[in-house]
Order: C-alpha cells, then structure tokens, then sequence
C-alpha cells in the first residue's frame, strides 16, 4: 500500500492507492488517526484502491464514527473502483443501516456509491 497525503487547509486529504487488507490495518490505522486527530475533515481519494478487506471496512466505519464524535467528518472524493465496490457489496455494508444512528453520513450509503 502506498498513499500520499496533501493538507488542504484547513482539511486533511488522503489519497489511498494499493490495497487496503489486513496486513496494513496497523498502518491505515495510525494513517486515520493522525488525520483525524488534527480535527479537520478528512477526505479519502479511493480512485486507485485495489483490494480491500472487512477490516479496511470496519476500520472506516470507526473513522467515521470517530470523526461524528470529534464534530467532522470522513468523506469519500471518488467513485470506488467496480471490483472494490462489488467486495463491499459482497460484505453486506451496503445492505444495513448504520447501527450507531450516522446514516445521514454513512459511508456506505451516500448517493453515488458507486
């Protein structure tokens, strides 16, 4: 996985590129953290994502939740590549609503999924 990060003040733009799978959790983790503990909106450019994974998923999830917590928001800038869409398809995201009440921002729900 690589990524390049451009600030765009005042908020934070994260343009993923690779795959997103368990084996960089810990690093998309801290890559998470730092945008949003910087207190902007975060913004994920996943155009040139190819693989994902569930915990790619539960971990945006989180970083959504999170961010409605500190009062901003993680919003995607791009249409996910089809075969990334059809995993999270395939995972059941799309099928559910937000158990915690985020629906309005749900990652997996806004117009345009695809």
């Amino acid at each position: 996985m690589t990524q390049q990060e451009t600030v765009h003040s005042p908020a934070k733009f994260l343009a993923l590129r690779g795959d997103f799978t368990i084996g960089r959790a810990a690093e998309f983790t801290a890559m998470l953290r730092t945008a949003l503990e910087s207190g902007s909106p975060v913004t994920l450019d996943v155009q040139a994502v190819v693989e994902v994974d569930l915990t790619f998923m539960q971990l945006l999830c989180a970083a959504h939740r999170t961010a409605c917590e500190l009062n901003t928001t993680v919003t995607i800038s791009s249409p996910w590549p089809e075969s990334v869409a059809q995993q999270i398809e395939q995972a059941g995201f799309t099928n559910r609503r937000c158990p915690f009440k985020l629906d309005p921002g749900c990652l997996w729900h806004k117009e345009g999924f695809r």
